[in-house]
């Protein structure tokens, strides 16, 4: 129960997508955090510049654990998804395993 006029997160106060310190963010949602990890990955694979330097590098063992990340998600939340979300999941798994099989090849 929270204090008299006190707004707990379900109530609209401070969260995510309520204007916080990190601005005005669309709603959390499983896709968009599904595709910024496939971002990281990328980043680490040398497929995108770094946000920050612009420059691209590979990490392949970064990249390997963000990828395994997402084979944990997958285990975790199977039979919890929507057929978009599980498509999604399955679909960026074997996109960033097929990168990283060529990364570490060539």
């Amino acid at each position: 129960m929270s204090k008299e006029g006190e707004k707990t997160l379900g109530e609209g106060g401070a969260g995510p997508g309520k204007g916080t310190l990190s601005g005005n963010m669309p709603p959390a949602e499983f896709s968009g955090f599904i595709l910024s990890m496939a971002q990281a990955a990328m980043i680490h694979l040398g497929e995108l510049p770094d946000p920050v330097s612009g420059v691209k590098s590979r990490n392949l063992p970064q990249a390997g654990f963000s990828i395994d990340l997402i084979d944990m998600l997958v285990e975790k939340t199977r039979g919890n998804l929507t057929s978009e979300e599980q498509t999604l999941i399955e679909r960026v798994r074997g996109d960033l395993k097929l990168l990283y099989v060529r990364a570490t090849k060539g």
